[in-house]
């Protein structure tokens, strides 16, 4: 594979391989396999005005110079970004509490990752894309096994890529799938004693 072969196609899976795409898509199969498209459709608009809301901010940030890039792709940025998206997150959690507790379960799953970030952050840059991708796969797999694995096996095409740009050490690509690992676990057995 040439150079520019291998980079194309590491792009290309970073881009596939964004959260909001991972998670949406995991969503997606879970309410597919389970026969909840009511839940999907609330889970997906949500990730849609979640995701273009954050999308706006981002592009605002960078529109007026504060930020580079709207990955924020420097410290100061991604403490920002990631302080967002836990309260985010944690809001979703209380906001669904009453409601839909698989929402509301999920939503935590989710912050605890971003909280890893914030945390680890003086030491290394965690790499999300890695977390997300792995949480996606344990969710997956925690209702079909068989989906679960293809899903890990694109969780380690996301690490791979996320190496291959150099966007992240193995280190934080190892650390970020331990991390997802943890949360997927969590919520796979928090949602077994949530819904008996």
């Amino acid at each position: 594979m040439s150079e520019g072969t291998r980079i194309g196609t590491a792009r290309a899976l970073s881009i596939i391989g964004h959260p909001m795409i991972t998670l949406s898509a995991s969503a997606l199969a879970v309410s597919i396999f389970l026969g909840a498209m009511a839940r999907t459709v609330i889970v997906v608009g949500i990730a849609l005005l979640f995701g273009l809301g954050l999308g706006a901010w981002a592009r605002r940030k960078v529109n007026s110079g504060q930020w580079s890039h709207v990955d924020a792709i420097h410290p100061g940025e991604r403490r920002e970004w990631n302080r967002v998206l836990l309260v985010c997150f944690v809001g979703i959690a209380v906001g669904f509490a009453g409601i839909d507790p698989v929402v509301a379960i999920t939503s935590l799953a989710l912050a605890f990752i971003l909280l890893c970030a914030i945390i680890l952050a003086p030491w290394l840059k965690l790499s999300q894309h890695t977390a997300y991708a792995v949480f996606s796969a344990w969710v997956v797999g925690s209702v079909e096994p068989l989906a679960g694995y293809t899903f890990a096996v694109f969780a380690v095409a996301v690490a791979w890529s996320r190496l291959a740009l150099l966007r992240h050490t193995v280190i934080e690509v190892l650390v970020g799938a331990a991390c997802g690992s943890l949360a997927g676990l969590s919520l796979w057995m928090a949602l077994e004693e949530a819904l008996g």
